[in-house]
């Protein structure tokens, strides 16, 4: 059933709602909270998504969302993973007082995280200026590029070009099961639940004594993971600012971004690509050790690379062919999953914990429609968004739907669902 104009208009009218629920206004700030009762912070790449939604509907307020974010901005350049606003501390459900208390190493005393997320935000700067031309965008742009900045530069860790995470929760992917291999656990094992978050509380606790410096985790032979998702939406916010700069007219500055574009992409074909595979996969450093290996689990975000437009074309047919178009791994029934269908056999994927098992979330399912139609794949790119319009139709705005099923999951209320809008705009005729 196509996408018309009457079912686009319940699913606006539906995302305006709850954009109005989460909307949080405080002091001089103004954002979306990915869930009432659930999250309660401003989290950085949940405000990408959102302004991303918002450039569809009501550019402004994503413009908003984006001058609030980046009033948190640390001054190495790095936005916060997550900001804890102590005015929304008490609305939060006791098992999340809970664990925020267990893992307050990563806070400073503003609230903010120490960590950092996929910079969905950056891309989103682009979005709301096409959808309403605003010079605060562009007064955005020096703070933007300091951002890109300490991505390209600090975090380029191993000095391969690639962006390198610290932590686990910094692909935004939580406990995807590429990270078992990472960690050191075996999943379906006795106690490997537990195992897995005292590892992450340990490495947490690492960093804090490093003062959360990306040098001296280098040079301490730290952990550290370079992704393929986080960098391609990474060489897709380059890709952003350079189309920001030249509005501004500063072509020095765009064609240098347009270069660490480029760069983040020639390298993931080096280091990530698998070509037995045809695949990308996040490669890492054990703590300790010099070695780097690749983590093989099979994960949507990847197809994040191929939404710039730069991988080469060989590997993206495969990519496409063989993994979104392939129901042996990510199409599926309703949609289209973030973890490989086959590999999903594999034991230990099926269990509770996010972003495992069958699951898809809608902004990797923006992503892989994004991917297909950036190498002419129209049809997979229709087939994923009209897919999705009817999951979130049946199933209302969900934290992740089950990609045989249908069935939602998680919070209720959840804003990333609302980036369906933009894949209709963009993908359904």
């Amino acid at each position: 059933m196509m996408v018309d104009a009457e079912r686009y208009a319940r699913l606006e009218k539906k995302a305006k709602d709850i954009f109005s629920r989460n909307r949080i206004k405080l002091r001089n700030i103004e954002f979306h909270q990915p869930a009432l009762g659930h999250y309660e912070s401003m989290f950085a790449w949940d405000s990408g998504w959102a302004a991303i939604a918002l450039s569809v509907f009501d550019p402004q307020q994503g413009i908003k969302e984006l001058e609030s974010l980046f009033s948190y901005q640390m001054d190495d350049g790095r936005i916060p993973h997550e900001i804890r606003l102590h005015e929304l501390g008490g609305s939060e459900n006791l098992f999340r007082r809970i664990y925020i208390s267990l893992v307050s190493s990563q806070f400073d005393n503003q609230g903010r995280s120490m960590m950092i997320d996929p910079p969905s935000y950056l891309i989103a700067a682009a979005y709301l200026y096409r959808g309403a031309p605003d010079m605060r965008i562009i007064e955005l742009l020096p703070a933007m590029q300091k951002c890109l900045d300490y991505l390209c530069t600090d975090r380029n860790i191993l000095g391969d070009g690639l962006v390198a995470n610290l932590h686990p929760w910094e692909s935004g992917c939580d406990m995807a099961p590429y990270f078992d291999s990472m960690v050191g656990v075996r999943a379906g094992t006795i106690l490997w639940k537990l195992r897995y978050e005292l590892n992450y509380k340990k490495t947490l606790d690492l960093l804090s004594a490093q003062n959360w410096s990306a040098r001296k985790v280098g040079e301490s032979k730290g952990f550290v993971y370079e992704e393929p998702g986080f960098n391609g939406l990474t060489a897709m916010a380059a890709q952003s600012l350079a189309y920001l700069w030249s509005i501004a007219g500063d072509k020095a500055r765009a064609d240098k971004c347009i270069k660490d574009a480029e760069r983040i992409v020639d390298a993931a074909e080096k280091y990530l690509w698998n070509e037995e595979r045809g695949f990308f996969y996040p490669r890492y450093r054990p703590e300790g050790e010099s070695r780097t290996s690749l983590s093989i689990r099979s994960c949507l975000n990847a197809s994040s690379l191929l939404m710039t437009g730069l991988v080469s074309s060989d590997k993206a047919e495969r990519v496409l062919d063989e993994y979104l178009d392939n129901e042996m791994n990510f199409k599926s029934p309703v949609g289209i999953s973030f973890n490989s269908n086959s590999e999903m056999e594999l034991k230990g994927f099926k269990n509770s914990l996010l972003w495992r098992g069958p699951c898809q979330w809608i902004n990797m399912n923006w992503m892989a429609a994004g991917a297909s139609a950036a190498y002419g794949r129209d049809d997979i790119a229709r087939d994923i968004t009209e897919k999705t319009a009817r999951l979130i139709e049946d199933e209302g705005f969900r934290e992740f739907y089950h990609p045989e099923t249908g069935e939602g999951g998680g919070a209720e209320g959840f804003l990333w669902p609302a980036l369906i809008l933009d894949m209709i705009k963009s993908y359904i005729p």
